[in-house]
């Protein structure tokens, strides 16, 4: 009875709260109503997760706060209880269960957290924490909510085009990556200073006009906006204004000849040095990889010239990278480059006090939670290793040793930080510091324990190596290394250390352009979610050369970012070029390895269009013939008159004693075509060292070079019944004294279709031949002036003056210009000093080009050098065959 009557007053209860949309709680601590027979109330709404009173005996309601406030879509939400529940009845500790909405629909996030990635600008997220009991009993949830708020786009960097800019051209700012979590539209702002007063241009471009004066020193500021919002400003220069006069312009450094090689994340960008066989100077160039675009920097200070290429230690607290000089050559020298502002980047020597070693080895680290470096020595038996400390919080670098006795290998071994912990891994090395005999080791270190030394790992590498090139992913889960050097000489194939298995799997990434190198490095390039590779060198005693491939963290793959042949045009000697009204072309060439070359270039220079590097031109094959057979050694001589300009010729060299067939090919704009002889006709012997011009009428015309039979000074000349078709190739036997056998030598054209042969024989002094094509005769000419020494392999380029520049005699190579004229039988020539670039101009060469652009919309004349031979360097050291891009510029 009694029984009955208390069913029937809970249900007239129940009846009545679920009318007023409550919830019972019985003693047992459940729930009744919704006819839920005691189970938590189903959803109905935001509002619906507890009962507006869960009854005297509930613990109270907390207070809760989302975190951060405002909340931006890069941030993710953390619920926080500001004030805790208290439980009436004091039955132990209060658990809390969280339950997120978004728009108010339930979010399925039963977590204190919701990470970024789930969130959106403009939505609404609501969480409810409700308190429970140790015998379950539920209060009434505390909430907070948040409306996600607009995310500020990001942009880190900004450089620009050049930092010593020629009066009258454009300066151009590159700005980075802006990146914009909400998806929106991205604009960039500019702001440009002279002399810290704004200038009247807001694009990216500011045209140096004559109110801007020379030695103005420019800056620029960009800052990105969603409309918004907007990044903070970030700033490039100075760029200090030059006169427009004479002077040289280095578009490209010589990629065939770098010392020293890091990243620099927070400008997204290349740093490297580019040394000299000239003068001791090293230069520091930065590559923009958004860009793709060179800009050498003029950093202050004395500069780092290491014997072996390094991969520097990057500060990212202080903005700084830090190089020792790890050959021994000049003692332990530690060299600090500020790179916190782009455009005033500045080296310092770090003067050294306490226990300094004699010698720095490679091996190395940068410990930023304690601001040192720690680096690896040679102790005094030379066979084992020390590893020291360089304290550079300060001015000085203070030093001391941390370790003795260490293993010899983790002097000339590859050390890899695992982020976000104290670990250091030291692959490979050598195991002597007398022998230089490979390591197969992997050894790890703790900076937390640094004194303790090195502890040998259970891992052993494929194969020994020291020098090896190893990075490691982002989240610190695999070691990728390759490359390196052993007894046999470089190591190919390239490797994963996975720290969880400690297990070395191999790599699919074959490629012969990486293989047969060492002093490699890889750089991490998160923001792409690559590594950059550098192959390194091909000898111990060879210049690196200026490559770089992309790996991919998570695939097998390498990707061209700078690669020689494919990509850009490589550093090369015996390339053929002209100029048309609008292009730089140029085919062919010799790379250091003694290849020959086959890809054709371009680059639009039209109307004054600064130069921002070579294209690969998609060439149309011949429908008969297909495409040139690469080669090298061809000199065609790019008229400056009426007639277009024509890349025609024919043989050439395909190795250092071989010569190409004697098919004369011609390069249309991007076709090349095959002309054909008529029936019974032949071409001249094939050769090397020809120069290749525009005869009378036009017709193609052929002097000198090297045969099978040795060099010669017969001329030919080749005329078709159309263009060509149907041609014939008529040997010529000009009237008078014929210059004596020669290749190597250089043509001056006049207008009235005569060629004048300049140099490319032996003498005191270069040597002047005029060659009458129209009525073919030879006349020996006077030379005049400042008349240069006896060469070859020098060029000339045409035009109103024509100039020379450059070629060879022995192993002396030349770097002098002239301006050279022609009145009657005198060639006239004057000596040049142009102002240099800062403080460098280009080192002497031969085999290179010169090609002249006197492209009368344009405001200068622009005659620019490209490539060329050096000789060979000794010790087994290789060709030195020059990668960079002069520029003459010449004031009309």
């Amino acid at each position: 009875m009694v029984m009955g009557a208390m069913v029937k007053r809970l249900s007239v209860l129940a009846l009545a709260c679920s009318l007023a949309g409550c919830s019972l709680l019985l003693d047992n601590g459940q729930f009744v109503g919704d006819g839920d027979s005691g189970a938590r109330p189903r959803d109905a709404g935001p509002d619906a997760m507890q009962p507006p009173d869960a009854g005297p005996d509930a613990p109270s309601t907390p207070v809760v706060s989302i975190g951060p406030d405002p909340a931006r879509t890069l941030d993710d939400l953390v619920a926080s209880i500001d004030t805790e529940s208290t439980d009436p009845l004091d039955r132990g500790a209060i658990r809390y269960e969280y339950r997120w909405l978004v728009d108010g629909a339930d979010a399925s996030n039963e977590s204190a957290t919701v990470l970024n990635d789930a969130t959106e600008k403009d939505q609404t997220w609501r969480v409810e924490v409700t308190p429970v009991t140790t015998d379950d009993r539920r209060g009434v949830p505390g909430s907070a909510e948040v409306v996600i708020q607009n995310t500020a786009p990001t942009l880190q960097t900004v450089g620009l085009s050049s930092y010593r800019p020629v009066s009258g051209d454009i300066l151009f700012a590159m700005p980075g990556q802006t990146r914009d979590a909400d998806g929106d539209t991205v604009n960039i702002r500019y702001r440009w200073l002279v002399d810290d007063v704004p200038a009247s241009a807001t694009g990216s471009r500011l045209p140096l006009l004559d109110t801007i004066p020379v030695g103005a020193a420019v800056r620029v500021e960009a800052t990105a906006s969603d409309g918004t919002d907007e990044s903070d400003p970030q700033d490039a220069g100075d760029a200090v204004v030059v006169e427009n006069t004479l002077r040289w312009i280095q578009h490209w450094p010589d990629r065939g000849s770098v010392t020293f090689i890091t990243h620099d994340p927070r400008h997204e960008r290349v740093l490297f040095g580019i040394g000299t066989t000239s003068s001791p100077r090293q230069d520091l160039w930065e590559h923009d990889l958004l860009e793709d675009r060179f800009v050498r920097l003029r950093a202050t200070g004395p500069q780092f010239q290491p014997d072996v290429p390094q991969k520097g230690l990057f500060d990212p607290v202080g903005e700084r990278i830090f190089f020792m000089d790890a050959s021994g050559t000049s003692g332990a020298s530690l060299f600090e480059l500020d790179v916190a502002d782009r455009g005033r980047e500045s080296w310092r020597e770090v003067p050294l006090e306490g226990e300094v070693p004699a010698l720095f080895a490679l091996g190395a680290v940068f410990d930023e939670a304690r601001n040192r470096i720690i680096v690896s020595a040679p102790d005094e038996s030379g066979t084992a290793t020390d590893l020291y400390e360089i304290d550079v919080s300060g001015a000085v670098g203070m030093t001391r040793r941390v370790a003795s006795a260490q293993p010899a290998a983790l002097g000339f071994g590859s050390w890899v930080r695992v982020p976000g912990t104290e670990e250091v891994y030291v692959l490979g090395g050598g195991e002597s510091f007398m022998t230089m005999s490979p390591s197969d080791l992997v050894h790890r270190l703790r900076l937390d324990a640094i004194e303790s030394g090195a502890v040998e790992t259970s891992v052993r590498l494929p194969r020994a190596a020291a020098a090896l090139a190893a990075a490691i992913t982002p989240d610190g889960s695999r070691i990728f290394f390759g490359g390196g050097v052993n007894a046999s000489g470089s190591v190919s194939g390239f490797w994963t250390l996975d720290l969880a298995t400690m297990s070395v799997v191999e790599r699919a990434l074959a490629d012969p352009r990486i293989d047969g190198k060492f002093f490699g490095y890889l750089l991490n390039d998160t923001r792409a979610e690559r590594w950059l590779y550098f192959p390194g060198k091909d000898g111990l005693f060879s210049p690196a050369e200026y490559q770089l491939f992309g790996v991919p963290f998570a695939a097998d793959s390498l990707d061209d970012v700078h690669a020689h042949g494919t990509q850009v045009l490589g550093p090369l000697h015996g390339s053929m070029g002209i100029v048309t009204e609008e292009n730089l072309r140029v085919f062919g060439g010799v790379d250091r390895t003694d290849t020959p070359r086959g890809e054709t270039w371009t680059a639009n220079i039209a109307g004054g269009r600064p130069f921002d590097g070579f294209e690969r031109l998609a060439v149309v094959p011949d429908g008969a013939e297909g495409l040139p057979a690469p080669r090298a050694f061809v000199d065609v001589v790019a008229t400056p008159f009426e007639f277009t300009p024509l890349l025609a010729f024919f043989g050439g060299a395909d190795g250092p004693t071989g010569f190409v067939d004697t098919t004369t090919w011609r390069l249309d704009g991007a076709q090349w075509i095959a002309r054909t002889l008529r029936p019974g006709a032949t071409a001249p012997a094939p050769r090397s060292g020809a120069a290749f011009f525009e005869g009378c009428g036009g017709d193609l015309t052929v002097f000198g070079g090297l045969t099978p039979g040795g060099a010669t000074n017969d001329v030919s000349t080749m005329q078709c019944a159309s263009l060509d078709t149907d041609c014939e190739w008529t040997s010529l036997s000009p009237a008078g004294t014929p210059p004596t056998a020669r290749a190597g030598t250089a043509i001056l054209l006049e207008t009235s279709g005569a060629a004048i042969i300049i140099g490319g024989a032996g003498g005191s002094s270069i040597d002047a031949h005029r060659l009458e094509t129209c009525t073919p005769s030879w006349e020996t000419l006077t030379a005049a002036g400042d008349v240069p020494t006896a060469r070859a392999g020098h060029t000339i380029a045409n035009g109103s003056p024509s100039y020379l520049f450059g070629g060879s005699s022995g192993s002396t190579y030349f770097a002098d210009l002239y301006s050279v004229g022609v009145s009657g039988s005198t060639v006239s020539f004057t000596g040049l000093t142009p102002s240099p670039d800062d403080d460098a101009v280009p080192e002497g060469r031969a085999n290179h080009i010169a090609l002249l652009s006197n492209d009368s919309t344009a405001p200068n004349a622009r005659l620019f050098i490209i490539g060329g031979w050096r000789g060979r360097l000794g010790f087994g050291g290789g060709p030195r065959i020059l990668g960079d891009v002069w520029e003459l510029r010449i004031p009309r």
